[in-house]
């Protein structure tokens, strides 16, 4: 496989359909789900299957975002904005959601907004050890 104007890729995990997101389900504009990192999409997606189940869809992150309106935290360990110097190449520059689509410091916030949690939300970057860290 070759990126980045034909550099040979020797190594990497690749996901299948990371332009399949269902955004409007999660309170997102299309024009801001074209920049918005994979990690936020995962981690959007990921925790509506541990809140709501793997079926989850858009009526039950809403019933889940009612019911949680305790005091509940989120610690994120993310790493790398590859993302952002790709994606600034699709869209011929900077726009109003460049920021926020692929902001390490955003991801934490977007996923306490969307759930309506209302604990700390502390994105963690540790480089390597973003995710061990983040657990802790």
């Amino acid at each position: 496989m070759q990126l980045f104007g034909g550099l040979p890729v020797q190594f990497g995990v690749f996901l299948d359909a990371v332009d399949v997101f269902d955004a409007p389900a999660f309170g997102i504009s299309t024009p801001e789900a074209l920049l918005l990192d994979p990690q936020q999409r995962l981690l959007l997606e990921c925790a509506a299957e541990v809140m709501c189940g793997p079926a989850a869809g858009a009526s039950s992150n809403a019933s889940w975002r009612a019911a949680a309106a305790g005091l509940v935290g989120v610690w994120v360990g993310v790493s790398s904005m590859d993302y952002n110097r790709v994606s600034l190449d699709f869209v011929g520059g900077v726009t109003p959601y460049s920021s926020t689509g692929s902001s390490l410091s955003v991801t934490a916030g977007r996923l306490s907004y969307t759930y309506n949690l209302r604990g700390p939300s502390v994105a963690v970057d540790t480089a390597c050890s973003s995710s061990l860290v983040g657990a802790c």
